[in-house]
């Protein structure tokens, strides 16, 4: 069809930390994965990754910001 999905796992951010946009046929997604409130110590080991991200995606030509529609559940943002 001419539906276009994306889908991005994005454990442990919440809907605020995320900035979603579209200009000139780049999907931007800007977000912040925040540490809770344990410490370094309370670790062995760990791999997830904590800051500030930021993804460009070039869209295919034709895609418009008008039928656009985000959603965040479960750590995946389609």
């Amino acid at each position: 069809g001419s539906d276009l999905l994306i889908r991005c796992e994005l454990a442990g951010v919440v809907a605020d930390d995320l900035e979603i946009s579209l200009s000139h046929g780049t999907l931007t997604i800007v977000g912040e994965r925040r540490h809770g409130p344990e410490t370094a110590e309370d670790f062995y080991v760990q791999e997830r990754h904590y800051g500030r991200f930021r993804r460009d995606i070039t869209l295919p030509e034709g895609v418009r910001d008008e039928h656009l529609d985000a959603e965040l559940r479960d750590g995946v943002l389609e």
